[in-house]
């Protein structure tokens, strides 16, 4: 299976994360560009505990009450014996608006990995801010490919994690 968090604690550092962005505003146009590295990421159970690095790019924008998203992930190496590096990225929007006196917002999804083959996951949700900064929400996925595993030839269910960067069992 895969995992999505690395946490061996031996009296060292084992994950190190480095991001950097950029924003503004322009003519009422709220925008952000980002990189980012990972190095700690273990992708499943056939790289013997070992980690691979991976690297980001993203951006997102906000025009009025509409939020747009996307970013784009890459292993810097092998995650397996039958892959390559591993590609992911993901878009995703969101609107913002009152609903019955409360602060609400409808989104969409669609993220994806290439493996051996391309699997996708297509998201719609709506959140509710209950109370002050307590949101609460609905989602539906829809889950397109099945990952397979080196090692035992088992085949999921497997889904694309949020962040894209890493697989996790379902």
């Amino acid at each position: 299976t895969y995992t999505t968090m690395y946490t061996k604690n031996n009296n060292q550092v084992n994950n190190v994360a480095l991001n950097a962005s950029y924003g503004m505003t322009t003519s009422g146009v709220d925008w952000k560009v980002g990189a980012g590295y990972l190095n700690g990421a273990v992708m499943g159970d056939e790289t013997g505990g070992n980690t691979v690095g991976a690297w980001d790019i993203n951006a997102q924008t906000m025009v009025n009450n509409l939020t747009v998203l996307g970013e784009f992930d890459r292993t810097t190496g092998k995650v397996d014996e039958i892959s390559k590096v591993v590609d992911a990225w993901d878009l995703g929007a969101a609107y913002a608006f009152p609903m019955m006196g409360k602060n609400s917002s409808v989104n969409v999804d669609y993220s994806a990995i290439k493996l051996d083959s391309t699997y996708s996951q297509y998201v719609v949700g709506y959140n509710v801010e209950a109370v002050k900064n307590v949101w609460v929400g609905l989602q539906y996925s829809y889950n397109k490919g099945v990952i397979q595993t080196a090692q035992t030839g088992n085949t999921g269910p497997y889904h694309i994690s949020y962040d894209n960067t890493h697989a996790s069992s379902k």
